[in-house]
């Protein structure tokens, strides 16, 4: 095992030992960028296998956009997986639900693919979802589990958790089962210290239990804890204050309720939000102390504040009942919210005045907002839909296709597709979809509903009356090729076929006639310059279909060679080119770039030359060889006659190739010739084994012969 400390690539907090655990709080995706960009930069530097587990909040596309821009050769490490990208769903869910064994279990195995691969360990990180209150309680253990499987293995940990979701006693939570608690919610870095909370929270409570009966033995105790807990909360990334029930006098408040109001810490304690004009409302509190007394604690609450500067602010904030020193007091914590309320009335706004349907859904497809255009649409009424999610009314797609395509309009940002739905009386409509992700809370994405039924019954109609019309007009001959294929066609009638997808089937027949006249056969007819085809009355939209028919075998064989990339025999090298070289008047040398595993890199084309013969520079052949970083060579090149048979110089090139490449270390797998559908191969033939065994044999008896013939500055060849 690796025992010393690990660079965390976070610069306050330098270096940590295996079996850390972290926990940063964040605000946006560029706090998340900030900490761990760094930090996977320092683990790919240290060979370590890293784990980015990715959220709405910071998708896998924006975070290898960040990793590109900010780490040095980040796209060699992804290459050879060094690096690994998971969605939180992937990882924390299973049917939807946290589920702490299958996170656990995806750790563990990621942790042995590591060490297996040869790493010194495991560095992790990714944001955690927020679920509901029996949820939390899961992740929460999960997290007390993580510590413990960590404990003496090689692996860092770091959690990511949006700050302004956290209601108090979860901050507390979980600050409480990490040993490193970072704040990058506000724009500057704040380590909160090592188990800090923990001690202070968990002192504080116990201390406050067992007061009664213990008063005398645990004073000091219960002191230190609470010293302990408000040096926390000084430093806490919230707004936290601590008042009196009674008269709502400030206790004590931490930084960010300096700096978020304006007063400085004299100005506050012993004075009320009333006496400072905070509240703007001085019945709120008292309907506020109302519902605390009943409930013991508020969470997710809202007010309107004033700050010093007279500023109106909205706040959501939770708070708790304690007694301090026998008196009973109020702990709060508060987010600012302002702007937030003012942004979704104008999204309600056009969305129920818009023509269209209109939803706003969460990453599960749960509906959170629909507009009364859509409801119309598919017949049930707002209060059932939100009590629906989009499995419901989905008329062709399954759950996992529509949580699979959820992911994607995650990764993508948007989306744009047709599908149907089902009405509540079971009719089914086609619709068109237009979708964005907005990283709003956990994610939500807002949804526009165009309804096709009408255009989709006219397209239908429209569809039926062109096949009518085009059984009613089908030609003789097109009826024979549906029937026989090519097999009892002439030339005459091949072309006649093609012409008359163009042009009227009585115009095509008399113009296949001066072809066949002209150019003898069908392959000449198609071998035919532009220029050749327009003077004898071929229209532009028929040289653009026979242009077509030139270059839809060359796209297929392209799919098809970039399908498997690997270089296996002459035959899928002749099918490749063939296309494309056949017709070609004048000879083109062209060179094949591979790699080590024979994966087909690039091909170029280095020489031209005329009918019968082409200069081949040796000089370039070996700058492109070494520009291109190849390992191997396939050379290609054409003779026009239609013979592939090579020539002597054919032969004296091939050799001095092969010899070029054995002193540079790369080889020369095959040359090709390519002619009237036939090929010469070097290499099955034998020859290319044979100028091998030439070279080895030279560079025994004569080295300094074989140096001097390599070196040459041109070789012209007529080929």
């Amino acid at each position: 095992m690796v025992v010393q400390d690990r660079e965390t690539g976070i610069k306050f907090l330098g270096q940590l030992p295996w079996g850390s655990h972290l926990c940063v709080f964040y605000g946006t995706s560029h706090d998340l960028i900030d900490i761990l960009v760094p930090y996977f930069k320092a683990g790919l530097e240290n060979n370590e296998f890293c784990l980015w587990i990715t959220s709405p909040s910071l998708n896998t596309k924006e975070a290898k956009e960040a990793s590109i821009k900010k780490i040095p050769k980040f796209t060699q490490y992804l290459k050879k997986s060094q690096i690994e990208f998971m969605t939180y769903t992937m990882v924390y869910l299973k049917d939807g639900v946290f589920n702490m064994q299958k996170a656990l279990k995806t750790m563990a195995e990621k942790y042995k693919q590591a060490l297996d691969n040869g790493y010194d360990g495991l560095r992790g990180a990714g944001y955690v979802p927020w679920f509901n209150k029996d949820e939390w309680l899961a992740l929460t253990k999960y997290e007390g589990e993580v510590n413990k499987a960590i404990d003496k293995t090689n692996i860092l940990a770091l959690c990511a958790f949006p700050f302004d979701k956290c209601k108090a006693s979860e901050l507390m939570d979980i600050m409480s089962t990490h040993k490193y608690v970072i704040d990058k919610h506000n724009g500057s870095f704040i380590l909160l210290g090592n188990h800090e909370y923990q001690q202070a929270w968990q002192a504080y409570n116990q201390s406050e239990e067992r007061y009664d009966l213990e008063i005398q033995n645990l004073r000091e105790e219960l002191q230190e804890a609470r010293e302990r807990f408000h040096k926390a909360a000084r430093a806490s990334p919230g707004i936290i204050s601590i008042t009196t029930l009674d008269d709502g006098k400030f206790i004590d408040v931490n930084d960010s309720f300096i700096r978020f109001y304006g007063y400085t810490r004299d100005e506050v304690i012993g004075r009320s939000s009333i006496e400072l004009s905070i509240l703007t409302d001085i019945k709120q509190r008292k309907r506020m102390i109302e519902k605390l007394k009943r409930q013991g604690g508020i969470q997710n609450g809202e007010a309107i504040h004033r700050t010093k500067s007279g500023e109106i602010r909205k706040v959501k904030y939770s708070n708790e009942l304690h007694n301090i020193d026998g008196q009973p007091c109020i702990i709060t914590v508060m987010t600012d919210i302002t702007g937030r309320e003012k942004a979704e009335e104008k999204e309600q706004a056009i969305s129920n005045t818009a023509i269209d349907g209109f939803w706003i859904i969460d990453i599960n497809g749960k509906f959170l907002e629909v507009n009364d255009s859509y409801c119309q649409m598919i017949g049930y009424t707002r209060e059932e839909l939100l009590k629906m999610s989009i499995s419901d009314i989905e008329a062709l797609e399954r759950p996992e296709d529509i949580a699979g395509r959820i992911q994607k309009i995650i990764l993508r940002g948007s989306d744009r597709f047709q599908t149907q739905h089902r009405c509540k009386n079971g009719k089914i409509i086609d619709i068109e979809i237009n979708t964005s992700y907005y990283n709003v809370g956990e994610g939500q994405l807002f949804v526009f509903i165009h309804d096709l039924t009408g255009m989709k019954e006219a397209e239908d109609s429209r569809d039926i009356r062109l096949e009518t019309r085009w059984r009613k007009n089908i030609t003789r001959l097109q009826e024979k090729f549906i029937k026989e294929g090519f097999q009892n066609f002439e030339d005459r009638e091949t072309i006649e076929l093609l012409l008359s997808l163009v042009m009227p089937a009585r115009k095509a027949k008399q113009l296949a006639m001066i072809c066949i006249d002209r150019f003898k056969t069908f392959g000449n007819f198609l071998k035919a310059s532009p220029e050749e085809l327009t003077q004898i009355g071929v229209t532009p939209a028929c040289v653009f279909c026979i242009d077509m028919l030139h270059k839809l075998p060359i796209k297929v064989l392209q799919e098809k060679i970039s399908e498997h990339s690997i270089y296996d025999s002459p035959q899928a090298i002749f099918d490749y080119f063939y296309y494309s070289m056949r017709d070609l008047e004048k000879e083109v040398f062209k060179i094949m770039f591979l790699n080590a595993k024979d994966q087909i890199m690039e091909i170029t084309d280095l020489f031209g030359g005329s009918a019968d013969k082409i200069a081949i520079n040796a000089r370039e052949v070996v700058e492109s060889a070494i520009a291109h970083n190849t390992s191997s060579l396939v050379f290609i090149h054409n003779h026009p006659s239609g013979d592939p048979a090579p020539s002597q110089a054919d032969r004296q090139l091939t050799r001095d190739l092969v010899f070029m490449g054995n002193i540079l270390q790369i080889k020369v797998l095959d040359h090709i010739i390519i002619g009237e559908n036939r090929y010469f191969s070097f290499a099955a033939e034998g020859l290319i084994e044979e100028y091998e065994t030439d070279f080895l044999n030279l560079k025994l008896t004569s080295t300094s012969e074989a140096k001097r013939r390599m070196s040459r500055g041109k070789l012209s060849i007529a080929i």
